[in-house]
C-alpha cells in the first residue's frame, strides 16, 4: 500500500469515529509513539484517545515502514444522529492558504480561531502542508472547502471569505503571516 501522513491516517481515523480535533501531547507520550507525531484526539471536549506515528527507533527495529496506531477509549466515543440536509447544487470550491506560524503555535489553536469565525460557506477544513522554514518558524498550508447554497462562488466570493475575513482575521489576533 501507498504510505500515508499523519493527517491523512487522521482523517482515515475520523471516518469511523467522526469528526474530532487533535491536540498536541507534550509529556507523558507511550516509548511507542514518535515525539513530534503524537496527538490527543479530543471529541465533545473529552480526550478520548491518542494518535501517533511509531518511534523511529522502533519502526527502524521492527522493518516497518512510516507506520501510524491510534488508541480510543470506545465507551467515551460520541453517539451520533445524523441529520440529512438537502443536497446543494452548487459546486465545492477548494481554496489552499499558506501562513507562516510559530513553530510553538498549535494548529488546534488556528482551527478554533478560524472555527469561531462562524463563516456559513466553509464547510471544512485541514492542514494539507507542513514544513519547518526556519528554527523558530513553520509554514502551514490549510486547504479550505467553500460551499453556498444561494450561488457557485466566484474568485470574489472565494477571496473574500479566504483573505479578507479568514486571514485577516488570523493576522489581527494571532500574528500569522502570508508565505
Amino acid at each position: 500500500p501507498e504510505n500515508i501522513n499523519f493527517y491523512e491516517f487522521a482523517e482515515k481515523i475520523s471516518s469511523i469515529i467522526g469528526i474530532f480535533d487533535l491536540q498536541a501531547i507534550t509529556k507523558d507520550i507511550l516509548d511507542i509513539s514518535h515525539p513530534h507525531q503524537v496527538a490527543s484526539i479530543i471529541q465533545n471536549n473529552k480526550n478520548i484517545g491518542i494518535i501517533s506515528k511509531v518511534h523511529l527507533s522502533i519502526a527502524k527495529k521492527l522493518k516497518l515502514e512510516s507506520t501510524f496506531f491510534a488508541e480510543i477509549d470506545l465507551t467515551l466515543l460520541q453517539k451520533q444522529n445524523k441529520m440529512y440536509d438537502n443536497i446543494c447544487k452548487f459546486p465545492t470550491v477548494y481554496r489552499d492558504l499558506s501562513i507562516v506560524a510559530s513553530h510553538k503555535l498549535e494548529f488546534y489553536k488556528i482551527k478554533k480561531h478560524i472555527e469561531s469565525l462562524n463563516i456559513k460557506e466553509l464547510i471544512k477544513f485541514y492542514p494539507c502542508d507542513l514544513f519547518k522554514i526556519d528554527e523558530n518558524n513553520n509554514s502551514i498550508s490549510v486547504r479550505f472547502e467553500l460551499q453556498s447554497n444561494e450561488k457557485t462562488l466566484n474568485e470574489t466570493d472565494i477571496e473574500n471569505i479566504v483573505i479578507d475575513n479568514i486571514f485577516t482575521s488570523l493576522n489581527k489576533n494571532l500574528g500569522l503571516e502570508l508565505r
